[in-house]
C-alpha cells in the first residue's frame, strides 16, 4: 500500500509540473504576441508620422505628389499651390484648404490668386483685361493725358475726324453764303476778306466777288488749316462722351496696340493683381512662378 501511495504522490507531482510548464509556455506566447502588437503599433505610428513629414519649402517629387493627392489636382497644378503656400508662409498641414483650376489658386473661400510659370502668358492675360475695359468703356477708360498719347502715337485713325471736320466746315461756309452782310454781298465774302483769302480790290460796288476762286473751297481749307488736331477739334465741339462713342462705333482705335502699351507702361500687376497691385515671385522645382492676388 505504501508503494502504491508513493507512486500516486509521484504521479501527482509530475502532473503539476507538466501543468506549470504548459502555463509558462502559454504566458511566454502571450508575451510574445503582446510585444509583437506593440511593435506593429509603433511601426504604424511611424508610418503615420512619415506621411505628414513634408517640408513645403523643400522641392521633391514626393512633396508635389502628396500635394496633388491632397488637393485633387495634377502635379503641375500642385506646384502652383506650393508656390502660393510658400508666399503665404503656410506648411503642408495647411494644404488641405488649397485648390487649383487652370491658373487660379484658391485658399479657402476668401483668397484667390492668379499663378503663371510663363510670364508671357501673364502679359497676354493682362492685355486681354485692358481690351475688355476698352470694349466696355472705350476711350473713357483712359486718362486725358493717355488719350493724347494714343493720338500722338497714331493708335487712333484720324481720317474719320478729318473728314468730319471738313464736312462741318463746308456746311458752315455754305450756310453763311446765304446770309447777308453789311459790307459784302454775303457773309462768306466778308469772312474771306477778313481771312485775307481775297482782297477788297476783288469786291465790286455791289459787294460781289469778282475773282476766280471757289470761295467755299478756299474758306473750308482755311478753317481746316486752323485746327492742327482734328480729334481735339471733335472733342472740343462735341465732348468726350461723343468722341468715345464715335471711336467705338467706327472701330477707329488700334486696341491691341493700346493694350500692349498699357501693360508695358503700368505692368502686368496693374491689370491682374486687383487686390493689392503687387507682383510676387516664387521658385518651385527650378521654375519661377508669378503670383497675383485677385481678392
Amino acid at each position: 500500500m505504501k508503494k502504491t501511495t508513493l507512486n500516486t504522490v509521484e504521479d501527482s507531482d509530475n502532473k503539476q509540473t507538466v501543468i506549470a510548464n504548459q502555463n509558462e509556455k502559454i504566458n511566454d506566447s502571450a508575451r510574445r504576441i503582446s510585444d509583437a502588437d506593440d511593435d506593429e503599433d509603433e511601426t504604424d505610428d511611424t508610418d503615420d508620422d512619415e506621411e505628414t513629414e513634408y517640408d513645403i519649402n523643400e522641392d521633391s517629387e514626393e512633396l508635389f505628389e502628396a500635394v496633388a493627392d491632397e488637393c485633387g489636382c495634377d502635379v503641375d497644378d500642385a506646384k502652383k499651390i506650393v508656390a502660393v503656400a510658400r508666399l503665404n508662409g503656410d506648411s503642408f498641414d495647411d494644404i488641405s484648404s488649397y485648390s487649383c483650376s487652370v491658373n487660379s489658386v484658391y485658399v479657402g473661400s476668401s483668397r484667390e490668386y492668379l499663378v503663371y510659370d510663363d510670364y508671357s502668358e501673364a502679359e497676354r492675360d493682362a492685355e486681354q483685361d485692358v481690351l475688355d475695359l476698352i470694349d466696355d468703356m472705350g476711350l473713357e477708360s483712359f486718362s486725358p493725358s493717355f488719350q493724347d498719347t494714343i493720338i500722338m502715337k497714331g493708335w487712333l485713325d484720324t481720317d474719320w475726324f478729318e473728314q468730319a471736320m471738313d464736312e462741318s466746315n463746308r456746311f458752315y461756309a455754305e450756310d453763311i453764303e446765304s446770309e447777308s452782310s453789311s459790307t459784302s454781298a454775303n457773309r462768306l465774302i466778308e469772312e474771306c476778306v477778313d481771312a485775307d483769302i481775297i482782297s477788297d480790290d476783288e469786291i465790286d460796288e455791289d459787294g460781289e466777288y469778282t475773282g476766280n476762286l471757289d470761295l467755299i473751297d478756299e474758306y473750308v481749307e482755311y478753317l481746316n488749316n486752323r485746327e492742327s488736331d482734328p480729334v481735339e477739334w471733335y472733342r472740343m465741339n462735341f465732348g468726350d462722351r461723343e468722341l468715345a462713342d464715335i471711336v467705338k462705333q467706327n472701330n477707329l482705335l488700334d486696341e491691341q496696340r493700346v493694350a500692349e502699351e498699357c501693360v508695358a507702361l503700368d505692368g502686368v500687376a496693374h491689370s491682374l493683381a486687383s487686390y493689392d497691385g503687387n507682383e510676387n515671385e516664387e521658385t518651385v522645382d527650378g521654375s519661377t512662378y508669378y503670383i497675383y492676388r485677385t481678392n
